[in-house]
């Protein structure tokens, strides 16, 4: 027969605080806030026979998060709002989904395919700070409510082949989501009139979907330890940076950089990882305490649709946090509880913050 679980969780975090700060307690904070989470599901796992099992659920799940704080700075005998520090807003997200899935199992070959849909709600709120003429803070009023819904249908296919005991080989298409963070999403603006920065919050900000295909292959040794081999392709859509723009004016006032996420184009992007770990017991059967793990990745990648003011026509772009060449090794000790490692990382250079230019990148 088949097996039905349900699940609830209530996950509650609040915090109210005073602070005062710095030496002569000329700064105080009123911090008053907390996270909500609830979320609720439930699984059906339905086996046909030996070879085809079915799976089925759906799980709805609700956050909100209302964050106060509200900083006040000691000005001859009276205590005055610190816009600067201030940082308030509401944020409401509700995400409902269902999925289906069909395991084969046969004697050499396995497969996985399933379909997943999520429908999301949002709604969320900030802080507008108005300037007065000398280009001062003066004042936090509430912003309109955003909302914004959408549906992602969301496929998915695995299947694996064993070639024999120790040769297996993998290959998957999945569709996948990321959602903008939330601090992104907040329709709020932080001044920093020490360096002349803004950072501007993006209700308009879309999610990143991408297209996964992936084919991979790995040995196992016949002592601990395998060799694998993979590449995997990835079709990116709407992907988030953020873009930085200098001499930029808000509210009347210049300042030397402003920073906003946003989404600035499509992507392709092209891999390929080899990976080798084992002891070295296969040298001596003393050694076997002793062995080494490492990976290596090349990338390449390309943007399209870029739409950034400015930078429409520029080509051979590269996708941002994507580096080139990336590398793990680690030579590592185990025996009668003790672990000791060496690794080592690395990673090549990539752009992490895009400017109006290549030079600001």
């Amino acid at each position: 027969g088949g097996v039905l679980d349900a699940s609830m969780d209530y996950l509650r975090y609040r915090y109210e605080e005073d602070q005062y700060l710095n030496s002569q307690d000329t700064l105080f904070g009123d911090m008053d806030g907390g996270i909500h989470l609830y979320s609720g599901q439930a699984n059906l796992v339905w086996p046909f026979s030996k070879s085809f099992t079915f799976h089925a659920g759906a799980k709805t799940s609700f956050v909100s998060i209302d964050n106060n704080a509200d900083y006040n700075r000691l000005q001859g005998d009276s205590w005055q709002p610190d816009h600067d520090l201030s940082c308030d807003f509401q944020y409401d997200e509700n995400i409902n989904a269902g999925y289906v899935q069909l395991d084969a199992k046969f004697s050499s070959i396995s497969l996985e395919a399933g379909l997943r849909l999520e429908n999301t709600h949002l709604k969320y709120n900030g802080r507008k700070l108005t300037l007065n003429d000398d280009g001062d803070p003066e004042s936090l009023t509430v912003t309109p409510d955003v909302k914004d819904s959408y549906l992602n249908i969301l496929p998915s296919v695995l299947l694996k082949y064993n070639v024999n005991e120790d040769f297996k080989i993998r290959g998957s298409f999945t569709e996948t989501l990321s959602r903008p963070k939330y601090s992104a999403l907040i329709p709020n603006v932080n001044i920093n009139n020490k360096d002349s920065e803004l950072t501007l919050g993006n209700p308009e900000l879309k999610p990143t979907t991408s297209f996964n295909f992936d084919l991979s292959a790995d040995y196992y040794f016949k002592s601990v330890g395998l060799v694998s081999i993979g590449i995997y392709y990835k079709d990116i859509n709407d992907f988030i940076v953020t873009q930085t723009v200098r001499g930029y004016e808000y509210e009347g006032n210049s300042y030397d950089k402003i920073m906003q996420p946003r989404n600035v184009g499509d992507a392709n992007l092209l891999g390929v990882e080899v990976g080798y770990q084992r002891d070295f017991g296969f040298i001596a059967p003393t050694l076997k305490c002793v062995g080494f793990y490492g990976t290596y990745t090349y990338t390449h990648s390309k943007v399209n649709n870029f739409n950034f003011t400015g930078r429409e026509n520029e080509k051979d772009l590269k996708l941002p946090g994507s580096p080139e060449h990336t590398a793990n090794a680690s030579l590592y000790f185990e025996k009668g509880g003790l672990n000791v490692r060496l690794s080592y990382n690395f990673a090549s250079d990539f752009i992490d913050e895009m400017g109006e230019s290549a030079f600001y990148d």
